[in-house]
């Protein structure tokens, strides 16, 4: 029986973790992409953050700021794509306040202080832990593997 209860709690475990992350994610809608001037394609720097698919907080939504600005609310399997200048870059990841009950709830952030260069593409990787906790990791993607 302990055998059984603790084969049913690890697989339980197991399937609350991040599932996967992908380049083929779902965009994030343009009703919750905010700030155009992070949307202007002229601008030589890319900057994507993808949020793994996962069964932790996939009811929630995840509101991702540039430089203290709110730009977009992620949901899960999605991915947002801003263009920035080059320069100094203050990004951060909060759980979404204007969501409702546990999902706007706690001042769980992650932020990362990130220097692009001109034409620079990055990746960022947006997952979360079993209590709902944002979790922001640079990826580092094969150019072969983005599409233009």
């Amino acid at each position: 029986m302990k055998k059984v209860i603790f084969v049913s709690i690890v697989s339980l475990a197991a399937a609350c973790t991040s599932l996967e992350t992908s380049l083929n994610a779902v965009p994030v809608p343009k009703n919750r992409m905010f700030e155009s001037g992070y949307r202007d394609e002229r601008k030589s720097v890319q900057l994507t953050i993808i949020r793994d698919r996962s069964i932790a907080g996939s009811l929630c939504y995840y509101a991702i700021y540039i430089d203290d600005k709110l730009v977009s609310r992620i949901g899960n399997s999605e991915k947002a794509t801003f263009s920035l200048e080059p320069g100094e870059r203050k990004i951060q990841v909060t759980r979404d306040k204007q969501g409702e009950g546990l999902c706007s709830s706690g001042d769980d952030e992650a932020t990362m202080n990130i220097a692009f260069g001109p034409n620079e593409r990055k990746f960022f990787r947006l997952s979360q832990s079993m209590a709902g906790s944002p979790n922001l990791k640079v990826l580092d993607v094969p150019s072969e593997l983005i599409s233009q």
